[in-house]
């Protein structure tokens, strides 16, 4: 891809998770940065990182907003909303990998792996999807489009990491005080512990159990990006992994669609792979289905255990791994480079 000039950017949340992530893929994409501001919260002042063979400081303000090209906003909600109204105050485009403004009809929700209008991909404010929609998008978006796709039913198993470097700590603190036979730490982060056990939403005194932020967001997302018709429900299950993402997905299909179509099409769509197809030439006649660890820092999302469902017609049955935190990077860096790619 050839630019126009190289730019000015920040990164908010820059030593994150996902900050972090998004550095690494602006480097590998070559993306053409002039200058790079790493923003950070207070307690991050002091640190710094490195970025195209480049140590920068992390400091915790702009010092001249209007100057900057472009803002990658990859810290909490708040944080990020708070950055935002200043920069488009001073006409500052910003894409937000926060969720910040993702439920937002007025900002453009974007996949790169769906067709983006200009107009969107030049709006003052775009929003890139979670990561957990990330994992789920190009599988469904294939099916929509290829196999008649009418109804998904979901597990999702989500990482500790998915709440950032806190959700990570927690996890690694939980699970050394078990291994000692120590007291566990306050459960500050999920509300119980997490170690060697799972988590999933709270039903309250009636009874009564409501959608998760997670899989609400998810629900929503997905939608606005499939249709509002697709009929689509969703479990997360939060799992004491560090990384990484799992789905068990029951999808609904189009009459007539037979196992042979269905592998055809995920194996001919972008942005997935078949993990039967990567070890076909391991000696073993039968390999595991893909592990979490196996979607490690990869930019695609990989399927595995693709079957029948035999307790429904035109209904069948996947596993997908994917690295959320990645998978949002990439997305953010593609939707930047199609904008600022020379026309």
């Amino acid at each position: 891809m050839a630019f126009d000039k190289d730019l000015r950017i920040a990164v908010l949340g820059a030593s994150g998770l996902l900050g972090t992530e998004l550095l690494q893929v602006l480097e590998a994409e070559r993306f053409p940065v002039k200058e790079l501001i790493a923003l950070g919260s207070e307690s991050s002042m002091g640190d710094s990182l490195w970025f195209n063979n480049e140590e920068i400081d992390v400091v915790n303000r702009v010092p001249v907003l209007s100057d900057l090209d472009l803002i990658f906003l990859c810290a909490p909600v708040e944080v990020s909303l708070a950055l935002t109204r200043e920069a488009l105050q001073a006409g500052v485009p910003c894409i937000d990998l926060s969720g910040a403004v993702s439920g937002s009809s007025e900002v453009p929700l974007l996949f790169s792996g769906i067709e983006v209008s200009q107009e969107a991909l030049h709006s003052p404010l775009m929003a890139t999807p979670g990561g957990s929609t990330l994992v789920w998008a190009p599988i469904l978006s294939v099916l929509r489009e290829k196999l008649g796709l009418c109804r998904v039913s979901g597990t999702l198993l989500e990482s500790a990491g998915g709440e950032g470097r806190k959700g990570v700590a927690a996890l690694s603190g939980e699970s050394l005080a078990l291994f000692n036979q120590s007291e566990l730490p306050a459960p500050d982060v999920f509300g119980k512990a997490l170690a060697f056990d799972c988590l999933t939403g709270e039903t309250d005194e009636a009874g009564k159990t409501a959608d998760t932020s997670s899989e609400a967001r998810l629900v929503s997302e997905l939608k606005r990006l499939l249709g509002e018709d697709l009929l689509l429900s969703v479990t997360a299950i939060r799992v004491p992994t560090f990384a990484g993402q799992g789905s068990a997905l029951t999808v609904e299909l189009a009459p007539s669609t037979s196992l042979e179509d269905l592998l055809k099409v995920l194996e001919d769509a972008p942005g997935l792979s078949l993990y039967a197809k990567e070890c076909a030439n391991e000696a073993e006649a039968v390999v595991p289905g893909p592990s979490l660890r196996d979607a490690a820092g990869r930019d695609d999302v990989i399927l595995g255990r693709v079957r029948p469902d035999s307790s429904a017609e035109n209904s069948f049955l996947l596993w997908a791994v994917g690295d959320p935190i990645r998978l949002a990077a990439v997305n953010a860096v593609e939707l930047a480079m199609e904008r600022f790619l020379r026309e």
